[in-house]
């Protein structure tokens, strides 16, 4: 049988935090931001970054497109 998701269904999370645990939960030892969403992407990570940095952390900024100029 086929299994087929509608839109209003919700796949379960079970297989990937099981998943995660097997494997030490890796995602405990990441410290990143993930920036999402439709617009102002790239002015929020150009700022945090800054923030960031000002405040002496260590920072790494990848963003693609390349930007050129901010």
């Amino acid at each position: 049988e086929i299994y087929t998701l509608s839109l209003h269904d919700a796949l379960p999370i079970s297989n990937t935090i099981a998943l995660c645990e097997a494997l030490g939960n890796p995602q405990d030892q990441l410290t990143c931001i993930h920036i999402a969403g439709t617009n102002g992407k790239g002015s929020v990570a150009n700022m945090l970054s800054a923030v960031m940095t000002a405040s002496g952390r260590k920072t790494g900024l990848y963003t693609s497109p390349h930007l050129i100029d901010f």
